[in-house]
């Protein structure tokens, strides 16, 4: 008898290690997935070590941020969205008025402005976040505006940085960031 309860305690011992060696292998299988931004496939092995043990605090931890992850990554795509649709309407509407300023007019006002300089179109999240920012603090002038970021090829300006041009009144503004937020905006033309 003695014998018999020292076995099964052997053998419960044996399972608990082959159950924690599974979970610890899911919880690493994560970590690496996470590490390669793959935060589905992440959950999907932290699913596995739950259903072993349920109340393993390591597997929920980490599942609750890659699931933040994963939420802000779908904010970040459809912020990405809506600033290209944003773009291509502002670049339709345009075209469609022959009286509408076009994204061409745009590039070309701020190359007048700033000869010996390249601009590129923002798209980036960072940027795109600054640009939907902007458009909730002030609808009037944002919206019809195109975005570029701007730098000096020459280093006769000492230009780098987010540039508006506003349809209507054609103006450009310098937009000074720090840090993901908007420091100063200034009236260039």
């Amino acid at each position: 008898m003695q014998k018999e309860k020292a076995l099964a305690a052997a053998q419960n011992i044996q399972k608990e290690k082959a159950k924690n060696d599974e979970i610890n292998k899911d919880i690493e299988l994560a970590s690496n997935s996470a590490k390669d931004s793959k935060y589905d496939d992440a959950n999907k092995y932290l699913d596995e070590a739950l259903k072993l043990d349920p109340n393993n605090s390591e597997a929920k931890n980490l599942k609750d941020s890659y699931s933040k992850i994963i939420e802000q990554q779908k904010q970040q795509a459809n912020i990405q969205a809506q600033a290209q649709t944003q773009n291509q309407q502002n670049r339709v509407s345009s075209s469609n008025d022959n009286t509408k300023f076009t994204y061409n007019e745009a590039l070309n006002l701020l190359k007048e402005q700033y000869p010996g300089c390249s601009f590129t179109e923002v798209n980036d999240s960072d940027g795109l976040n600054l640009i939907k920012h902007l458009r909730i603090q002030d609808k009037k002038i944002y919206v019809n505006c195109y975005f570029f970021y701007g730098h000096d090829d020459k280093e006769d300006y000492d230009l780098e940085g987010m540039f508006a041009v506003s349809e209507g009144e054609r103006h450009i503004y310098s937009i000074i960031t720090g840090y993901g937020s908007t420091l100063s905006i200034h009236l260039i033309k």
